[in-house]
């Protein structure tokens, strides 16, 4: 993944952890997202433990998300894009956290509903929850090929 591409997802991975409370953040995202963003904190602290620019972006990220999240993307991308190690790793949490697909389909009445019809699903989490008070020809989630 190249850098500016993986900033982004770390930036995106990160900034619900420092925002939301633990419980609640393993709630929306369950306890694997959770672990491994705060791996990804912890292998960027660790790692720029002796560069006071990098730290302090973070540690500033950490405190107000919403204000320095886009000079900490800039530091990222920047050390990312020098850093062959960092940037491998880094990639591999991001990959490991795989995508997350919640859907819910609530209805009175349904004919013929599918919430998920999907070719491959190959990684990450699928949640299909269906509520139909009266209905026929429903199915959850049908998947070709999985894992």
């Amino acid at each position: 993944m190249d850098p500016v591409t993986l900033a982004g997802s770390v930036i995106a991975i990160l900034t619900p952890y420092v925002t939301k409370g633990a419980k609640e953040l393993i709630e929306t995202v369950g306890e694997v997202a959770y672990d491994h963003a705060k791996k990804l904190l912890n292998t960027l602290k660790a790692r720029w433990s002796g560069d006071p620019v990098a730290s302090d972006s973070l540690a500033r990220f950490e405190k107000k998300p919403e204000v320095h999240a886009p000079a900490l993307q800039e530091i990222v991308e920047e050390r990312l894009a020098n850093d062959a190690q960092l940037r491998e790793e880094i990639s591999q949490t991001v990959k490991d956290i795989g995508p997350k697909l919640n859907i819910l389909v609530k209805m009175t009445k349904g004919q013929g509903v599918t919430a998920l019809d999907a070719e491959n699903v190959t990684r990450g989490d699928v949640n299909v929850t269906v509520d139909i008070g009266d209905g026929t020809n429903i199915t959850g989630a049908k998947i070709k090929n999985l894992g």
